[in-house]
């Protein structure tokens, strides 16, 4: 036929009605799941799966729909509070000050603030 091999490419198949029956019943459930215990990872959301709904489904699979759904497991991600040495740093303004009194001085506590989802980035 003299065509090059690197210019033919494969149709991609169509997935069977039953395939779309089995992705329509797997998703919701992972996102059940993750909504309730956000950090489970794809091993751990494949055994819940396993016992729990009584859906046996493999990791690849679980991960892939992982990946379509745009959810990944949350946890403290490496250096997490490691400071950035070009962030300016203040000094604590009430170390020397007498507080002898009610609502002379006031304070918040910004240690946790919650922000939206963290969308997963596609690992290679």
């Amino acid at each position: 036929m003299e065509v090059n091999r690197t210019s033919f490419y494969a149709e991609p198949k169509q997935p069977t009605e039953e395939e779309k029956a089995r992705e329509e019943l797997i998703k919701p459930r992972i996102g059940y799941w993750h909504t309730k215990r956000c950090y489970m990872g794809v091993r751990r959301l494949k055994a819940k799966l396993a016992k729990e709904d009584a859906i046996n489904v493999g990791r690849k699979l679980v991960k892939r729909y992982m990946a379509e759904m745009n959810i990944c497991a949350v946890y403290p991600k490496p250096d997490l509070s490691k400071r950035d040495k070009n962030h300016a740093v203040h000094p604590y303004l009430l170390r020397n000050m007498k507080i002898f009194m009610p609502n002379q001085v006031w304070a918040v506590d910004i240690t946790y603030i919650k922000w939206a989802s963290p969308t997963c980035t596609s690992r290679p």
